[in-house]
């Protein structure tokens, strides 16, 4: 798995990715002794590496999922912000750019990205000024 996130990635990420791999063994090594010698009736250490190794092949493909997003929204503009930051995360800036704007077609819209939402939100509050909702506190 690891070979297909670096085939992915630009030189500099895989560079990253190979001395993130190899912490990982090390942490890896060092977790699975601690483990051995403080608890060996709890666990043997063919079952720690495995343990290990199960978790870190979760991660690596969840990295690759990230892989998958990124790519796919190459050529299509900035990911929207409800697939960066969430469907909540994303409706609660929806509502606070739609309660401030002043634009006849708003970017206002949670397949945006959260900075084109956040940046209506701040063009919006500055120009309320002080009649602004409260939030625009945090938006100035």
């Amino acid at each position: 798995m690891q070979s297909r996130i670096a085939s992915r990635l630009q030189e500099s990420g895989k560079r990253q990715l190979l001395e993130a791999q190899r912490a990982w063994e090390r942490y890896r090594d060092a977790e699975c002794r601690y483990r051995q010698a403080n608890f060996p009736s709890m666990t043997s250490n063919a079952d720690c590496q495995k343990a290990l190794a199960s978790q870190r092949a979760r991660d690596l493909s969840t990295q690759l999922e990230w892989l998958d997003e990124v790519e796919g929204n190459i050529g299509g503009g900035p990911a929207s912000c409800e697939s960066v930051a969430g469907k909540t995360a994303a409706a609660r800036l929806v509502r606070m750019c739609l309660a401030v704007t002043t634009a006849t077609r708003p970017p206002c819209n949670a397949q945006n990205s959260c900075e084109l939402i956040t940046s209506e939100i701040k063009r919006s509050c500055r120009l309320l000024g002080k009649g602004a909702p409260s939030f625009c506190r945090d938006y100035r």
